[in-house]
């Protein structure tokens, strides 16, 4: 456009108005044509997608290639052997065109002995013409096939499959698996290798099913061979089997053998060397050969595994083991001792292991027992509050037969002995194998005075024995002090400290009492400083009481605590001999099973858990105290001397459960008490005995000994023997303060008082 000064527009101006409205009709005009042209562009293309769809569509997915039945094994060069079929699945319908062209080619060493065989399988099997097909093989070398797919021209109804035999020879024996080579250009036929075969080295594999351990000549395990590939062994092929020396078959009878396989014995009854013979190979599948073991031991054989080694024509060179010859034995041992601490219940010690030589080694029937020495028990009592607690060991099969164990794998037994012994009695059945038993899970309780090994002594009449160490028990606590030199008849002596070192962790526990004794006769003048010195035990008062000194045990150490005793002293009356001074640890701390079970659960004579020496009494007993009499008793002799001067009694001294016996007259006097002191009571068989301010009670048939009121268990009993009150001369002697020695050389009885 162009303006003019006046501001007024030219015609030009105006042609070109209209020039725009005409260009913008013909610019829609021209939208229009292309939008018509892309529709029609879009129905074309759906119109031939449509047409498509409607046109049959070629076949993406390929055959499936498989081998058909077992792999044939092939251990050498052979004729005539049928190899797995091959199996080609068309998978989708038109996957197989008249006119595909298959080539089958077979690996080196391996050629064909006569032409592939092939058959259809399937819905679709009517579509070819299988005899055009199979017509059409055509050998193009040794080891190559061409085959020609052949249909009968008809429409295809359904898929189907190939089915390829394939006989071969084997020219040269190589490793590993036989492949067929599929190959087939321009065909929906997969390509490739497929498995129909397999070499293997040797004819056969041996094994024995069961090795069994005899006592003597009788039947060993069963040998296998199994042939690694079909005629592996071939007719009069010969198997030797060799025994060692002493060893012989012993009338063998012929072998089992699945297929066709037949084996005959040659030779070898009576001789060390069995000779079998094939008579029939194998001819549809690998044998396997089942060969019995009869089999006469001699006297000089070898004890041990029997070794039988092979050979002959057949090939086979193994060694396998047939069975074990063993004598008849039993064999008992323990697995290794637990650390365990003494003055605690319920504490685990080792197994023991009891193994049969043979079968009924053990002898049915009979017993086998464990005992514990003094000391120590099994888990069986009645608690407190009158609950039975039963935890007592079994024996439990580890392996073999369980028929001595009724066919149970446990057999439960009964305790005695004080809680000492199990006793378990096997069942009155044959083994039909070796047994090897375990005395299993074996809880015991603990006195607190035991230390050292732990050992269980194994017998019975079933044949195991032996005994064995199960527990190295630690003392609960140890005691140590550096006594010092005291004189009689002075007070307020000071004696060593103590001290007091836990043997493990928590081994004292809480709310519990560790009470320090001391001997008849010594009595503590002060209340001692108590301390823990390491550890981090808490104590919870000291007190004092005559002889005895108890410490409270609050809370339980996390780690080994040491307690130190310290600023104790004592006044030893002028009844004190010279010599140590023992302090005795007893009381809830240290003699836990006595406690957590009840008194009547407490062991027989077992005071304290240990004794340390504190002090020395230096000085002795002024004259008038304790007499000084010396007073020998000889067992089995009436004859008795004082001071040397000899004296004769109307009864010999005698031994009782290891206790010297003497007649209750002869007692006293030996003590230095009067007959007026001796006082007998008919009607309760009760004899009382008192010297100075002390008084001992017997009473016939009984082993309680009392003392001042307090009871004290003995091992033995008061008795009466030819009409005498015959009593334990050292029960009785230490109750009234006298010292007892014991000459084994002479069988001399010594009571100092």
């Amino acid at each position: 456009m162009i303006s003019q000064r006046d501001g007024s527009t030219t015609c030009f101006e105006r042609g070109n108005k209209d020039n725009n409205k005409n260009s913008k009709l013909i610019n829609l005009f021209s939208r229009r044509q292309l939008f018509m042209k892309k529709k029609i562009i879009s129905m074309v293309t759906v119109l031939a997608l449509t047409a498509t769809m409607l046109v049959p569509v070629a076949a993406f997915a390929a055959t499936t290639n498989t081998s058909v039945g077992a792999i044939r094994t092939v251990a050498g060069t052979s004729t005539n052997i049928n190899l797995a079929d091959l199996r080609i699945d068309e998978g989708v319908m038109g996957n197989f065109a008249d006119g595909d062209v298959i080539a089958l080619t077979l690996p080196s060493g391996v050629k064909f002995n006569s032409a592939p065989v092939v058959t259809f399988t399937g819905s679709g099997k009517a579509d070819f013409d299988t005899a055009a097909t199979n017509a059409s093989v055509k050998s193009v070398t040794s080891r190559v096939y061409n085959i020609t797919i052949k249909t009968t021209g008809a429409a295809r109804t359904d898929k189907a499959a190939m089915q390829i035999g394939l006989n071969v020879d084997i020219t040269s024996a190589g490793t590993g698996d036989i492949a067929v080579n599929v190959a087939a250009p321009g065909t929906a036929i997969t390509e490739g290798d497929v498995v129909v075969g397999r070499f293997v080295s040797g004819n056969g594999t041996v094994s024995v099913l069961t090795t069994p351990t005899k006592g003597g000549s009788a039947e060993f395990g069963m040998i296998r061979i199994v042939e690694n590939a079909i005629g592996a062994l071939d007719q009069d092929e010969t198997i030797k089997i060799k025994l060692p020396n002493g060893y012989t078959w012993n009338n063998p009878v012929a072998p089992s053998a699945t297929d066709t396989l037949a084996i005959a014995v040659v030779s070898g009854d009576g001789e060390r060397t069995l000779e079998l013979k094939v008579t029939n190979e194998s001819t549809s599948r690998p044998a396997m050969i089942d060969i019995k073991t009869p089999i006469s031991v001699s006297t000089d054989a070898g004890k041990g595994d029997i070794t039988a080694s092979f050979s002959g024509t057949a090939g086979l060179s193994d060694e396998v083991v047939v069975g074990t010859y063993a004598d008849y034995g039993v064999s008992t041992t323990a697995k290794d001792a637990k650390e365990v601490t003494a003055g605690k219940d319920d504490q685990r010690v080792a197994e023991i292991v009891i193994e049969e030589g043979i079968a009924n080694s053990l002898i049915p029937g009979r017993t086998i027992t464990f005992t514990l020495p003094e000391g120590a028990r099994f888990r069986s009592y009645t608690d407190t509050d009158g609950n039975v607690v039963n935890e007592l060991p079994k024996l439990k099969v580890v392996s073999g037969d369980n028929g001595m164990f009724g066919g149970s794998s446990t057999l439960a037994g009964a305790l005695s002995n004080s809680g000492r012994t199990m006793t378990y009695t096997l069942a009155n059945t044959s083994s039909a194998s070796a047994m090897e038993i375990e005395f299993n899970d074996p809880d015991v309780d603990i006195a607190a005075n035991f230390a050292g090994e732990l050992e269980i002594e194994v017998g019975g009449t079933a044949g195991a024995t032996g005994d064995f160490v199960v527990a190295d028990v630690k003392p609960l606590v140890t005691l140590e002090s550096e006594p010092t030199d005291i004189k009689v008849g002075v007070q307020n002596q000071k004696v060593g400290d103590i001290i007091i070192t836990e043997g493990a962790k928590e081994a004292l526990e809480e709310k519990s009492e560790i009470v320090l004794s001391a001997p008849a006769d010594v009595t503590f003048s002060t209340v001692p400083t108590v301390e823990v010195i390491e550890g981090n035990l808490e104590i919870d008062g000291v007190s004092k009481s005559g002889g005895t000194i108890t410490i409270k045990v609050d809370t339980e150490g996390t780690k080994p605590s040491v307690i130190k005793v310290s600023g104790l002293a004592v006044t030893a009356n002028r009844a004190v001999p010279e010599g140590e001074i023992k302090v005795s640890v007893k009381g809830s701390a240290v003699m836990q099973n006595a406690i957590e079970t009840g008194s009547s659960y407490a062991f027989a004579n077992v005071t304290n858990a240990g004794s340390v020496v504190v002090a020395n009494v230096v000085t002795p007993a002024p004259d008038g105290v304790g007499g000084g009499q010396v007073v020998e008793f000889v067992l089995g002799n009436k004859a008795y001397t004082v001071d040397g001067v000899e004296k004769e009694m109307d009864v010999a001294a005698y031994v009782q459960n290891d206790r010297t016996m003497l007649p209750v007259r002869f007692v006293a006097d030996a003590l230095g008490v009067s007959n007026d002191n001796i006082i007998w009571n008919e009607a309760t068989s009760q004899v009382t005995i008192i010297k100075d301010n002390r008084v001992a009670q017997m009473t016939i048939g009984s082993n309680i000994l009392t003392i001042n009121g307090t009871r004290i268990t003995m091992d033995t009993t008061a008795v009466i023997k030819d009409g005498r009150t015959m009593l334990p001369i050292r029960f009785v002697g230490q109750a009234l303060g006298a010292t007892i020695g014991w000459n084994e050389a002479t069988s001399t009885v010594t009571v100092s008082r």
